[in-house]
């Protein structure tokens, strides 16, 4: 599937943004398993790792890793870097639901 039609998705739709050599994201890491098994199918979490697709990260205008995008119906909705946890992860989601 391409990420244009990952984005159009009517559920919302988390882009985790990171980097393996990057210690932070490989923390956000249990935390987005834990995002995911709260949500089910209601919620598509997606994993964009820089070294493996540079580009995207210059189309989408992210500086810094771990960075969290959320789309819905194809518009960004929210973004943040650093570290989250899971219950601030889930009340980003919940609103567009």
């Amino acid at each position: 599937m391409k990420l244009e039609e990952i984005l159009k998705s009517k559920k919302p739709v988390l882009i985790d943004f990171y980097s393996a050599d990057c210690s932070p994201c490989l923390v956000m890491e249990e935390v987005l398993v834990n995002v995911r098994n709260q949500f089910g199918n209601r919620c598509e979490i997606y994993t964009i790792d820089l070294l493996k697709h540079p580009k995207v990260f210059d189309l989408f205008k992210v500086q810094s890793v771990p960075h969290f995008k959320l789309f819905k119906n194809g518009k960004p909705r929210w973004s943040g870097s650093g570290l989250f946890n899971k219950d601030e992860l889930i009340l980003q989601i919940e609103k567009y639901l």
